[in-house]
Order: structure tokens, then C-alpha cells, then sequence
């Protein structure tokens, strides 16, 4: 996962994908994939593997392939979590939505969280970029982060971390998101909104006390102080409709063995022939 839309940002405004390098290394699922995961998107795309495409430079998806190219706009992520290039993959620095590859050269697109990291107007133009670059039959295999169908409040999320709902604090920091966001419309979410909410209801030395977490993992959501990244966190009926007005033979799989897993199911779709 690594932000790819927005429009030109303010003096001053920082995008909080420049600060992900520092704490990526410490997240955890659901915000990367666990193992059960990525064994799932490797039968997913299982016959369409001589070339994969990458979205982001996901280090447990990075090994997939038979020959991968992983596309990242951002150099410090791709330094700091990109195990170099060698005869089977390579990367590249690059916007998701104008690819630097070939029309119709890619057997399968890959991608954990990619729908969810530019705003809800940014979806149909990456997809239809993706649809460029595979080969007829070819293969789209996304993990998205879908709000539930019956919304939280953030109230609803803090009050169920005060008393042990969430084991991790990566599902609650989701949660969080996808409870700001629902009240946003199309659900796009500027992150900057879900800092401001947190900063207002959260006693957070309370919430270390009541969780176990550790204080520096609950201060991570400063990153989004400034920011002027807008999220994505829709239904997935909505995404499935505007996936389904390209793509054929479109569905979701359900993933499972770890925290929020019902909130990220992978979709599966094929570009037609």
C-alpha cells in the first residue's frame, strides 16, 4: 500500500506517505497482509504469473511472480523496504494512475489496500489504468478496506478499545478511520479529520492504561496532523460497482485469521477478452 492520488497540496501541507517509511516496519495486519493472505492472492493470480504487477512495494507480496514489477511513487519507501532488484522483479518509481508500462504486457495486478489510498473520484481512472495494462484474461487481485454496511461512531470504537474490544492497535486505528469516514460524502476521508477527532475524544494515556499499547504506537496518529491525504474507506457494494463497469467475472473472497479480516476481503476480477 502507498498513496498515489490527491491533487497538488498547500504550502506546508505534508502527505502522510512521507512519514510511513519510519513506522511501516511496525504495523501489523490488518494494514499489511498476514501470511494466510498472501497465500491467497498467490492461488489468486496461480496461471496468470508471468508477469506481475505490484502496486506498492508490499515486502510479503513482493516475492510473487515468476517476473514482478512493483510501481511506487514514493523513493523512500521503495529505499527502505524495496530487498533490490534481481532477475525475477524490479521496481519502479511511478504514479499508479500513468503506469510506466506497456498496454495489455501484465498478467496480473496485485495490491494490498490500493483502492482505499486516494479519493473515491481517483477509483474509476486507476481502474481503467489497470485495464490498460493487462492482457485480455488477465487478472486483478486487490485487498481492499471495506466500512461495514452498519456504521460505528467513533464513540462506539473508543469505548469498545477502552474495554478490550480490539486486541491490536492497528484494527482499532482502521475502525477509527472507517468510523470518521462514514460520515464523510462517498466516504472520502481527509486524515487530517480522523487526527482531529482522535486528538478531541482520546485520553491517551488512559487508552495505553485500558489496551497494553504502547504509547509511541497510539502517538502514530499525529502522522496525520497535517496531512492532506484524503482516504477511501467505502462498502463494498460501492466498490463493486464501479470495478464491475470494466471488469468481468467480478467477486470477493473472504480473507480470515486475523483482526478486522471480515473489513478486508480481496477482490478478484479479469479484464475481458
Amino acid at each position: 500500500m502507498s498513496q498515489q492520488g490527491g491533487s497538488a497540496r498547500r504550502v506546508g501541507e505534508r502527505s502522510y506517505w512521507q512519514h510511513i517509511p519510519d513506522v511501516f516496519a511496525a504495523m501489523g495486519p490488518p494494514l499489511r497482509p498476514a501470511p494466510s493472505v498472501v497465500a491467497q492472492v498467490r492461488a489468486a493470480i496461480d496461471g496468470r504469473t508471468r508477469h506481475v504487477l505490484l502496486l506498492g512495494v508490499t515486502p510479503e507480496l513482493a516475492s510473487l511472480g515468476e517476473r514482478l514489477v512493483a510501481v511506487d511513487r514514493q523513493p523512500a519507501m521503495v529505499e527502505r523496504h524495496w530487498s533490490g532488484d534481481d532477475d525475477h522483479r524490479r521496481v519502479l518509481i511511478g504514479d499508479w494512475r500513468s503506469l510506466p508500462l506497456a498496454d495489455a504486457s501484465i498478467d496480473s495486478v496485485i495490491g494490498d489496500g490500493c483502492l482505499s489510498v486516494l479519493p473515491s473520484s481517483e477509483r474509476a481512472g486507476l481502474l481503467r489504468e489497470l485495464q490498460r495494462v493487462l492482457r485480455p484474461g488477465g487478472r486483478l487481485v486487490l485487498r481492499l478496506f471495506c466500512a461495514p454496511e452498519s456504521i460505528e461512531t467513533p464513540s462506539d470504537v473508543h469505548a469498545a478499545a477502552m474495554q478490550g474490544g480490539d486486541a491490536n492497535f492497528w484494527a482499532f486505528r482502521w475502525r477509527w478511520m472507517m468510523a470518521i469516514a462514514a460520515s464523510h460524502p462517498g466516504y472520502d476521508l481527509p486524515v487530517h479529520a480522523a487526527w482531529q477527532a482522535f486528538d478531541a475524544i482520546v485520553d491517551r494515556a488512559a487508552l495505553a492504561q485500558a489496551t497494553g499499547w504502547q504509547r509511541a504506537l497510539i502517538d502514530t496518529m499525529d502522522r496525520y496532523r497535517d496531512s492532506s491525504d484524503v482516504y477511501c474507506f467505502a462498502p463494498t457494494a460501492s466498490v463493486l460497482a464501479g470495478v464491475s463497469a470494466g471488469f468481468d467475472n467480478v467477486r470477493l473472497v473472504a480473507t480470515q485469521g486475523y483482526e478486522l479480516a471480515e473489513r478486508c476481503p480481496l477482490l478478484v476480477a479479469e479484464r475481458g477478452v
